[in-house]
């Protein structure tokens, strides 16, 4: 419920809370419903006999965590060495210390 009351590519669902509590919060609503970019992801179907196995498949599903992002690499939000970084785990070329540091976060 999260994800669907705060982000940014669902804002033809805003009618999705109008029967609960927080729609009566006008401001609120309209302050932040649908307004930010919002992660969810699940690494249960990772299965790995290696690390090296592991981090392929994290790369594959951060890398498509990230395209479904991809407008905001043609946003003013990011500054062009978050770009840089951002297409980078798209395409799999970060590194594994990249990876690590995203785990992090």
């Amino acid at each position: 419920m999260i994800r669907h009351f705060f982000d940014i590519r669902n804002k033809n669902i805003k009618n999705l809370f109008s029967e609960f509590e927080i729609s009566k919060n006008k401001n609120f609503c309209e302050k932040y419903q649908n307004s930010y970019p919002v992660i969810s992801i699940s690494l249960k179907k990772i299965k790995a006999k290696n690390w090296k196995e592991m981090l392929e498949s994290f790369k594959i599903a951060i890398s498509k965590l990230y395209q479904g992002h991809k407008y905001l690499l043609n946003s003013d939000k990011l500054e062009s060495y978050e770009k840089k970084y951002f297409e980078n785990i798209i395409l799999r070329n970060a590194t594994e210390t990249d990876y690590k540091f995203l785990l992090e976060i």
